[in-house]
Order: structure tokens, then C-alpha cells, then sequence
């Protein structure tokens, strides 16, 4: 099983937050494509790189960096700005469905037939319930990726709310008087800033 660090795993649940995807369905999308690796060489003849196995004109296309490649030092962190921007360049759009991701990866956009099979004889419309709540890819997706709380937004994690956020929370004074609002808007009189 793929063993990913803490920054690996919320960048993954970053870039499908931006893009609008389930997680877990993008997850299980980069574990078809790379078992989660960035530097892995596959598909026909050995030429696709990455998470999503970019050919040689869509590792231009995505701008990855040729000396990057050629270490294979890229992390998942790095690579997926190119990743997202790829798709989107493609025409994938958020909120499309995991269905449309893979077709844009697979077959280049995302209206792609969905029955084309690549050189290794996967099609869309084959590896779809694999990438969707139930199927293998997601729930091995679910395993590598751990929990979700959809808290992870913009690139940035958000914590919980806990007992220390609550505790930092101003106190109710009994001795302060707070302004007290009238249905029509205003504010009664008599209070600081009248």
C-alpha cells in the first residue's frame, strides 16, 4: 500500500476540493494512473510520467519541469498544480464527475469516448465504478488517504473546531450592557456610538 506524509494527502484532498471531486474518487483516479507515485514511467512504450501518466506533449502542456523528470524528484505537493492545471486546460471543469476527470485524462478531454481503450485496454467507461463510492479503487483510495472531513479548502487545512477554539471565545460579561437591535434594524438609543 502506498504510504503517503500528511502534506501528500492534503494536497491530494486540496486539489480535488478545487476541482470539486469526491476525494476519494480523485485518489482512486492518481491510484489507477501511478499507485499514487509521481515519478513512475508506464503505459505504452514506457513514455508517461506522473501521477496521471503525462505523454511528452502533456508534460509540455502541463509546464512539468523536464529536470524534475529526469531526478524523478517531483512530490505530489509539486506536481498536482500541474495536474489541476491540466485538466482545466483540457476543459474539465469543477464539479464535473469523476466520470469526466478520467475521460479527460484517458482520452484527452473531457467528452471523450468513453468505450476508446488506451494501450493497455482500460476505457472510462470500465474503470468508472472502480473510481466511485464502493468500488476498489475508491475504497483503496479511502485506505491510503485516511479521513476526510472536507475541511481542507484553498490549499489550506482548517482545524476542527475543539475545546481550545472554544476556549479562546470572548465570555459573556453580566456587567456589560451589548447593544440591543429592533426589528426594523436600528439600534436602541442611549448606547455607545449614538
Amino acid at each position: 500500500m502506498a504510504q503517503l506524509s500528511a502534506a501528500d494527502k492534503a494536497a491530494i484532498k486540496a486539489t480535488a476540493d478545487r476541482l470539486g471531486l469526491d476525494p476519494y474518487s480523485f485518489g482512486a483516479i492518481i491510484a489507477k494512473e501511478s499507485s499514487f507515485n509521481p515519478n513512475i514511467w508506464g503505459g505504452a512504450g514506457g513514455d508517461y510520467f506522473g501521477l496521471i501518466q503525462f505523454g511528452r506533449p502533456e508534460r509540455l502542456e502541463a509546464g512539468l519541469d523536464p529536470e524534475k523528470i529526469k531526478k524523478k524528484s517531483y512530490t505530489i505537493p509539486e506536481q498536482l498544480p500541474a495536474v489541476e492545471r491540466w485538466l482545466r486546460g483540457r476543459g474539465f471543469e469543477t464539479g464535473m464527475s469523476p466520470q469526466k476527470a478520467y475521460a479527460t485524462i484517458l482520452g484527452g478531454n473531457p467528452n471523450a469516448d468513453i468505450n476508446a481503450p488506451d494501450a493497455n485496454n482500460t476505457t472510462v467507461a470500465n474503470t468508472t465504478a472502480s473510481l466511485l463510492p464502493g468500488g476498489e479503487l475508491y475504497k483503496y483510495s479511502q485506505t491510503v488517504l485516511g479521513p476526510y472531513d472536507g475541511m481542507e479548502t484553498n490549499g489550506k487545512v482548517i482545524p476542527k473546531v475543539g475545546q481550545e477554539y472554544i476556549d479562546a471565545l470572548p465570555t459573556y460579561d453580566p456587567n456589560q450592557t451589548p447593544p440591543i437591535y429592533v426589528p426594523d434594524g436600528s439600534r436602541s438609543p442611549g448606547l455607545p456610538g449614538d
